[in-house]
């Protein structure tokens, strides 16, 4: 260090260099300051990758499931557990309970078709003879006239004829019968392979980790369903030969429908048939009206037995049968164990993990870079504080001016509606004052008119015009210029014998005037004062 710094004072070019920019300590101090803000700018982007990275190696390993026990106690245990969340599953899919093991993160996109558990369950049962549902169904249609004639009289023996044994009812109606059969045992076989697909997608679920395990447990499990399906087709059996040997019912459609085609005495037919014919037509009224009863008891009965002896006794049976299964093996205790592969890619992650949360163990424990990270947090808030105020400014600008146009046509109308106003108000004024002048006129002229006719009698008869009192009210107000012009004489019109009087008259009233003096008193010194 003494050397190097020697060397760059008796440099010729180096010695001007300042001090800081020479020698291996200034180099060292600048590349930190280099690497330092390297890392301080690339630190948010390398604790990303960190923390999603971890995520996925999580998911990874849970996807995995649980590592396998090496005791053989746990190893019991576990495959106990596992029995137990199969059946929960398995029930809580048939009755329709929610689990959120049975479903995903999401609900979105769902096929409104893909039934599965209790739901097709439901369906199925449903649909079972639905096509003889029908009221415009006849099942006697294959049937004809000829096959139900030639069926009276082969029953009838050596009786009497004209009386339709019962042998017959039972010897038409057994072949239609016969027809429900099939569908009914369909329905069964529809029911257990749907609840058997159900328990293998689940099986698949808890045991699918274990191939050897697994292929036990579907074994298992189909034993346990066909054990319970054959116990139910054998109630089912029951209830189909019942229904075939022996005919009765209570239905009151049947009872009340059952000699409506037969003629009485009272009754009139308007179209003339043959005794076979109403025989014929009576048993095939019959035979449908029976069938249909039957139809609707084995719609409600057959379900019920299904749902029964064979859906309830699996969800009662299956974990007992199960966990019974499993202590009788010694055989699959062994079979819970991962295969090869899948242990070292068990290995493998939990080898990445450990590495990734050492990293972020570190990136917290050094207090340069935690300052760091408390710096860069603090920084990114005040980015996006700020962010967030210019975006709400500028949707506030965005705002106003949408606004501005309409405040403008607002203030716009409101101006337009006040000029309105004032006009309006400056309207009824003119028209107030032009009422009022007009009033005024009018009294006006009704008062000159009274004067004119007033001074006018006066004159006739000698006397005075007596003073009117002033004008009260609108019509005293002072008239306008235009008002103030001289009114015509409006009172009567002046004839020769009146004017003959006014001449007359007119020097008497001078007259007297001039003969009118004030009267003054007397004083001392008057001449008629008697003193003087």
């Amino acid at each position: 260090m003494e050397s190097e710094a020697k060397f760059f004072e008796e440099h010729p070019v180096y010695a001007g260099l300042p001090a800081g920019f020479t020698g291996a300590k200034a180099l060292t101090e600048k590349l930190t300051k280099v690497l330092f803000g390297h890392i301080k700018h690339f630190l948010p982007t390398i604790n990303k990758e960190i923390n999603a990275k971890s995520r996925e190696v999580e998911e990874s390993l849970k996807a995995l499931g649980d590592e396998v026990p090496l005791e053989k106690d746990e190893i019991t245990h576990a495959m106990w557990n596992m029995v137990t969340s199969f059946c929960e599953m398995n029930k809580a899919a048939i009755r329709g309970s929610y689990d959120r093991r049975l479903h995903g993160s999401t609900v979105t996109r769902l096929d409104p078709q893909a039934l599965s558990g209790g739901a097709k369950v439901r369906f199925i049962m449903n649909q079972l003879l639905n096509e003889f549902q029908d009221p415009r169904h006849e099942v006697t249609a294959d049937y004809t006239d000829q096959d139900i004639e030639t069926a009276i009289r082969i029953h009838e023996g050596d009786t009497l004829p004209g009386f339709p044994s019962v042998d017959v009812f039972e010897y038409l109606v057994r072949p239609l019968l016969e027809k429900l059969r099939e569908p009914i045992f369909e329905c069964l076989a529809e029911v257990h392979a749907s609840l058997d697909t159900l328990a293998n997608s689940l099986l698949n679920k808890v045991f699918g980790r274990f191939p050897a395990l697994h292929s036990e447990a579907i074994e298992i499990v189909n034993a346990i369903t066909n054990k319970e399906l054959e116990n139910t087709r054998a109630v089912v059996e029951s209830i189909v030969s019942a229904e075939e040997g022996y005919i009765f019912t209570n239905d009151q459609d049947y009872i009340s429908h059952r000699t409506r085609r037969l003629r009485t005495r009272d009754q009139e037919e308007t179209v003339a048939m043959t005794p076979d014919q109403l025989f014929v037509d009576e048993m095939r009224a019959r035979l449908d009206t029976y069938f249909r009863v039957v139809v609707r008891n084995v719609r409600d009965t057959v379900p019920k037995a299904i749902g029964h002896f064979l859906v309830r006794a699996i969800q009662d049976k299956m974990q007992f049968e199960f966990h019974q299964a499993i202590s009788s093996d010694s055989r699959l205790v062994a079979m819970l164990s991962e295969p090869q592969h899948i242990a070292d890619e068990r290995a493998s992650l939990t080898g990445q993990l450990a590495v990734l949360r050492e990293a972020q163990r570190v990136l917290r424990r050094d207090p340069q870079l935690a300052r760091l990270q408390a710096e860069l947090r603090d920084e990114q808030l005040l980015t996006k504080q700020s962010e967030a105020k210019a975006q709400k400014d500028a949707q506030q600008q965005q705002q106003q001016q949408q606004q501005q146009p309409q405040v403008q046509a607002t203030s716009q109308t409101q101006a337009q509606a006040q000029q309105r106003h004032a006009q309006q108000i400056a309207q009824a004024k003119v028209q107030a004052q032009q009422q009022a002048n007009a009033q005024a006129q009018a009294q006006a002229q009704a008062q000159a008119q009274a004067q004119a006719q007033a001074h006018g009698g006066a004159l006739s008869q000698g006397g005075r015009v007596p003073p009117q009192p002033m004008p009260q009210g609108p019509a005293a107000a002072p008239l306008q210029q235009s008002e103030r012009r001289p009114q015509p004489y409006q009172g009567q019109p002046v004839t020769a014998p009146r004017q003959m009087a006014m001449q007359q008259t007119r020097p008497q009233v001078q007259y007297q005037h001039q003969q009118r003096k004030p009267e003054t008193k007397r004083g001392l010194f008057d001449d008629d004062d008697p003193l003087g």
